[in-house]
């Protein structure tokens, strides 16, 4: 495998990455070991946050192309896909991987196709014909880094809309804003890409192994798995790549892909005094026995943190005792009270058992 010299274009990375946190990057793309036997494989990643308070991404109407000439004059097939506005793809996952191919020459690596996104693999394998999630269109975007055809879609994709020249060609994400968010290029075709490769892709498979999909050190090319081209086989359409390209997959997602908790619960238990009403609490207020609930911010996550406070309110209690004494044991002493003749008085004490104030009348 070969690591070629970074190339970062800082317009783009501030123009596109500014604007997403939750997004899809390229993780791997083959140009397979003959034929048209190509894949491309995403992730859906948070860029700024691994807890993420949009634990998932709506990639309906994202677009799918190669080269439309922004990146260069070559290797510009005619038309475009993009994923389908099916509800299917309104919420994918965090750490989802997704794998996208030529089903009418299918690349031997493939896995069995998955479209299942609750099997817990964390995975979803589609060819590109799916007429139910994906969509194409005849028409080729314009070639500016923002363009998007408004009109002209069909169901089912068709892979010859971008497939990718040889010599060279790229890989193209762009959002539902129209606008390009990650691109792969290689060969003779560099201008203006996120990730790129002088050389020629024939034969050959490109991946991201590291910790920064945005940067090019990250980023390898192996063999696409063609014996007479180059030995062995780097392609793993479906599954990390690498140990280092796992654990940057994992840390977004916990319980096998299910989407992280963003919502922190806690619960409070108080008891107070009836003499402490009202009783303020996180901007609540409670005026009797109850519980109410709080949304606050995380100082974690930065996320909704739910807190409710179950609130018992102790009343005051009050007692009254009568007794009769003869005025030869005058002066009388109660609970601190002082009695020179008959009469009645009430002494504030504390209760044992709440702490609350208790009345107690003699």
């Amino acid at each position: 495998m070969s690591l070629l010299k970074k190339v970062v274009f800082c317009w783009f990375i501030l123009i596109n990455g500014a604007f997403h946190s939750q997004m899809l990057i390229i993780n791997e793309f083959s140009n397979g070991p003959s034929g048209t036997q190509e894949y491309i494989e995403f992730i859906v990643v948070d860029t700024v946050n691994t807890i993420s308070c949009t634990p998932c991404l709506d990639i309906r109407g994202w677009i799918v192309d190669d080269n439309n000439g922004y990146h260069g004059a070559s290797g510009v097939a005619g038309g475009c896909n993009r994923f389908s506005n099916d509800l299917f793809w309104s919420c994918i996952p965090l750490g989802t991987v997704i794998t996208i191919y030529n089903g009418t020459d299918p690349n031997v690596d493939i896995p069995t196709i998955d479209i299942d996104i609750n099997d817990g693999n964390c995975s979803l394998v589609i060819p590109i014909e799916n007429n139910t999630l994906f969509e194409t269109n005849s028409n080729t975007p314009n070639a500016v880094a923002c363009d998007y055809p408004n009109v002209g879609w069909t169901a089912g994709g068709i892979w010859s809309r971008m497939g990718m020249r040889n010599g060279g060609d790229c890989v193209r994400l762009v959002d539902l804003s129209g606008c390009e968010v990650f691109s792969f290029c290689y060969g003779d075709v560099l201008l203006n890409s996120t990730i790129s490769f002088p050389g020629p892709g024939t034969d050959d498979v490109f991946f991201f192994s590291g910790t920064d999909p945005f940067s090019q050190t990250d980023w390898f090319q192996g063999c696409a798995g063609d014996p007479g081209a180059c030995a062995g086989n780097d392609q793993t359409p479906g599954v990390p790549n690498s140990s280092l390209n796992d654990s940057y997959i994992s840390q977004f997602t916990v319980n096998n892909c299910q989407p992280i908790s963003i919502t922190d619960t806690n619960e409070v238990n108080l008891s107070i005094c009836e003499n402490q009403l009202p009783y303020s609490w996180n901007g609540l207020t409670f005026t009797t026995t109850e519980s109410q609930t709080a949304t606050l911010t995380s100082v974690v996550t930065g996320c909704d943190s739910l807190a409710t406070l179950i609130l018992t309110v102790n009343p005051t209690l009050s007692s009254t005792t009568d007794i009769t004494i003869c005025d030869t044991e005058l002066p009388y002493t109660w609970n601190g009270l002082t009695f020179t003749n008959a009469g009645s008085q009430t002494s504030s004490l504390v209760s044992p058992l709440s702490g609350c104030d208790s009345l107690a009348t003699l």
